[in-house]
């Protein structure tokens, strides 16, 4: 009887610890988006979706030098509306690159049902996004 009892506490404890544990997820990209030109206004380049968050997965601009670059988030047109900075404002000198994870993995994690919008003033910076949904 002892035993049996042992072996029930023990298989309590096993599963207890079991179910304590979170799941892992690494997001990969879904999808790449271009970025290009000089865009004066914050511009939406990945729309939100109710209750999913954007998972940026990778990051690569070449900007011009003089190029300030400036990542926000938030809902509307523009991300108007709870606006928040994902990035500060990045100002690039001449030859200067910016490029942040390579598709597996997070760079930034938005609020969920935010979009990720983009104003690069100044100058040119293009380069690509890669990003996940959950």
């Amino acid at each position: 009887m002892k035993r049996l009892s042992l072996a029930l506490l023990l298989a309590l404890a096993l599963a207890n610890s079991v179910q304590a544990q979170q799941a892992v997820v690494v997001p990969s990209t879904m999808v790449s988006v271009p970025i290009t030109g000089t865009i004066a206004a914050a511009t939406v380049l990945v729309t939100g979706q109710a209750g999913k968050s954007i998972y940026v997965t990778s990051v690569a601009l070449i900007p011009v030098a003089t190029s300030v670059v400036t990542f926000t988030q938030g809902t509307g047109a523009g991300c108007a509306s709870g606006t928040s900075n994902v990035s500060g404002a990045m100002t690039f000198a001449a030859g200067q690159t910016l490029t942040f994870g390579d598709g597996y993995g997070v760079v930034w994690v938005l609020a969920p049902g935010n979009s990720l919008c983009i104003t690069i003033a100044t100058a040119a910076a293009p380069g690509s996004l890669s990003y996940a949904l959950f």
